[in-house]
């Protein structure tokens, strides 16, 4: 019996591992410019290529609610972090096609495919409910 306890002592405190910037890698990184989720405060990450996104927070959100006609679509500005190897970069990208929607950082595109939970009239959404669509591909 105590073996066991010994074991999922061990398991829960070594179970995560941490990136490069301290944070907890809570997923895996798929690089294959496939849409994956990232929530708000949370990472992704890909052992094999040692890169690791994280959302670090939604910095603005002026979207047009649902069910309101609006006279232009609104924004919302989402800032990230990405690590690779000991390299570390904070980017900004934006849900309005009239701003940077993506960027190229250590050989990787990052691209912000939606924001979500998408704004509702009269409704804030605390920051740690907001997840992000983003795709990662290597572009070499």
């Amino acid at each position: 019996m105590k073996k066991i306890l010994a074991t999922l002592i061990i398991l829960t405190i070594f179970g995560c591992s941490l990136d490069d910037s301290g944070s907890e890698a809570d997923g895996i990184l798929n690089l294959t410019g496939a849409p994956v989720s990232v929530e708000a405060f949370k990472c992704l990450s890909n052992a094999n290529q040692n890169i690791t996104i994280c959302l670090e927070t939604v910095i603005s959100d002026s979207r047009c609610p649902e069910g309101l006609d609006c006279n232009w679509e609104g924004d919302a500005e989402v800032r990230f972090v990405l690590n690779s190897g000991s390299a570390s970069n904070s980017f900004t990208l934006h849900t309005s096609l009239n701003y940077l929607t993506q960027t190229t950082l250590y050989g990787y595109e990052v691209k912000l495919v939606g924001l979500y939970p998408e704004p509702q009239e009269n409704v804030v959404i605390p920051t740690q409910d907001y997840y992000a669509i983003i795709t990662v591909s290597s572009v070499y």
